[in-house]
């Protein structure tokens, strides 16, 4: 996009000089400096007499943006092009209503970071947006939470972190001044401000790591090596911090109901606690298929089979140790009682409409 810039000139004909900037192609050797504009260059000079310039930068080229603040050796200020740009983000607007725009580009300032966005995964909450809207997602609202980045400038007061680092987020952004942060319960910190409901998301070219991320402890470096399914870091510490608040332990029978990624995702968490054996129970053949890889899990089709029945069966008449429920089904939530033991624990992972929550 043209980057307009204005170079006012004052009553007494001299200029002022804030909006005055030089655009440096660091790509060339030596580097140019000034404005191109087609086959033109304009020096600061000419900018001063003229007033006014129309600069076409090329984004693949511009890798920085020096401002002259005060005088022809006025101090510099640094800035990386993505402040000048568009970029492309999903927003969210209503229920039905998500959009695919150009927004501008996220902007740095001393207590805040700017990453750009590797990979950004939807999760079944952005679906349940989509369709249902939620109060707690303040429109119009960039979407995506599950995302790793890499990131691009850091403001003057955030320490401990370095352009080129890639990190991941906690995105839950708790308040840490309530009694159920005190009690080290921040995911249901009554004040929290989540990306992607308070905050804008990871489903966007660029994303702005508020400073209440960095000083709250919810921004998380990744080694370099490590691959886009490092955005499914936030889905996996959900499921460990559901199974070590309902107990899986070394030698529990699990059952997990529930076919789609989080429950996969909680049958092989189950192995990894120590289960002893691990079922997991879903309706769809295609997804069923899909699971058939899961090592050391037992698929149950439970269209076609009385699982009440078979988890009895399996464990002398006592149920599973721990129900984890993946699915947002009333009947599956209803279910699980039935299928554990006496003593046993249920982890109601997913969600219900509201409305239509009572078991």
């Amino acid at each position: 996009n043209p980057l307009t810039l204005i170079c006012s000139k004052k009553e007494d004909g001299s200029t002022n000089l804030a909006p005055i900037c030089f655009v440096s192609y660091l790509s060339f050797n030596p580097p140019m400096v000034g404005f191109a504009t087609g086959k033109q260059s304009h020096t600061g000079k000419q900018v001063r007499e003229t007033g006014k310039v129309i600069v076409t930068i090329p984004g693949e080229s511009l890798a920085q943006v020096v401002m002259a603040c005060g005088g022809s050796t006025g101090a510099q200020v640094n800035k990386v092009a993505a402040n000048h740009i568009e970029m492309k983000a999903v927003v969210y607007y209503a229920a039905n209503d998500i959009r695919v725009e150009d927004r501008p580009a996220p902007q740095l300032n001393d207590n805040n970071m700017i990453a750009k966005v590797k990979c950004c995964a939807l999760c079944g909450t952005d679906l349940k947006i989509w369709t249902a809207g939620n109060p707690r997602c303040h429109p119009p609202r960039i979407l995506g939470h599950e995302m790793i980045a890499g990131i691009e400038q850091v403001g003057k007061n955030v320490k401990g972190f370095s352009p080129g680092e890639k990190i991941t987020f906690a995105t839950t952004i708790a308040c840490n001044d309530c009694a159920y942060c005190a009690a080290g319960l921040q995911n249901v910190c009554p004040n929290s401000k989540p990306i992607s409901y308070d905050f804008d998301g990871g489903l966007a070219e660029y994303i702005e790591v508020p400073a209440e991320a960095i000083a709250g402890g919810n921004v998380i470096k990744l080694a370099e090596d490590i691959g886009e399914e490092a955005a499914l870091c936030e889905p996996l510490s959900c499921a460990i911090n559901s199974q070590e608040i309902v107990g899986v332990k070394e030698g529990d029978f699990v059952l997990v109901t529930g076919g789609g990624p989080l429950g996969a995702m909680q049958a092989l968490l189950a192995k990894a606690n120590g289960a002893k054996r691990v079922a997991l129970v879903g309706s769809s053949a295609a997804r069923l298929k899909l699971l058939d890889g899961l090592e050391g899990v037992e698929l149950i089709d439970g269209s076609t089979t009385d699982v009440e029945k078979w988890i009895f069966g399996e464990t002398n008449g006592l149920g599973a140790d721990v129900v984890i429920v993946c699915a947002p089904v009333k009947s599956a939530m209803e279910n699980a009682l039935n299928y554990a033991r006496k003593g046993g624990g249920i982890s109601y992972f997913a969600s219900l409409p509201s409305g239509k929550s009572e078991l």
